[in-house]
């Protein structure tokens, strides 16, 4: 009696367990109309940038993917390597707006800009970050700030595969494709800090260029 009711029992939680897994594996491939439309709505926005005549094109070696950039203000002075660290001010808003208007073409999510006197200080490379020079967590950056110079500003739209990516970060929702205004205020080459151990035997390398 008591064995029969265990192999009930065990039937019971094996029926129970595949039918939580299904239902698991059958949300995962459930697509949200919400991102879905967030996501084309973002690569369309990006895409059209290629026919504007206004903004020009970066490609990263290798095919890795692009961003298109438009000079606002021309500097003359350094210019930036992939292991220097830099100085700038900046501005970041959205280029779409969504389906429920929670986000808006424009609207600002993060600044720093001229009025404050403080500048965002960065390493272009994360192998010369320290505590006051932060790593970059938008890889498109390192792509734009690699062909600036000392007094340039430029307007950089960033696709979100070289941003925050599917998964999206505090406050910006994944699949989102941005625009910054970025001014270089500084650019420190290798040679004027201590190169840390380990680094690049080549300190003036630039991969992206």
């Amino acid at each position: 009696m008591n064995f029969k009711l265990g192999l009930k029992k065990n039937g019971l939680f094996i029926c129970l367990a595949f039918a939580i897994l299904l239902t698991t594996a059958c949300k995962k491939d459930e697509t949200d109309p919400y991102l879905e439309t967030w996501k084309q709505q973002n690569d369309q926005a990006f895409n059209n940038l290629a026919s504007n005549p206004d903004y020009q094109e970066l490609r990263i070696p290798g095919g890795v993917g692009n961003i298109y950039y438009r000079v606002l203000q021309k500097g003359e002075g350094k210019r930036t390597y992939y292991n220097s660290r830099a100085e700038v001010y900046y501005k970041g808003w959205y280029v779409v707006t969504n389906t429920d208007y929670s986000i808006k073409a424009g609207d600002v999510f993060d600044q720093r800009l001229f009025d404050d006197g403080i500048t965002f200080k960065v390493a272009v490379s994360d192998q010369v970050a320290n505590s006051t020079y932060r790593q970059i967590g938008v890889y498109g950056w390192k792509i734009a700030l690699q062909h600036m110079v000392e007094g340039d500003k430029w307007e950089v739209v960033i696709p979100y595969r070289l941003a925050y990516e599917e998964q999206g970060t505090t406050g910006i929702p994944g699949y989102s494709t941005l625009a910054f205004e970025i001014e270089l205020i500084k650019a420190l080459d290798p040679d004027e800090f201590e190169w840390p151990s380990g680094g690049s035997s080549d300190p003036y390398y630039n991969p992206y260029y």
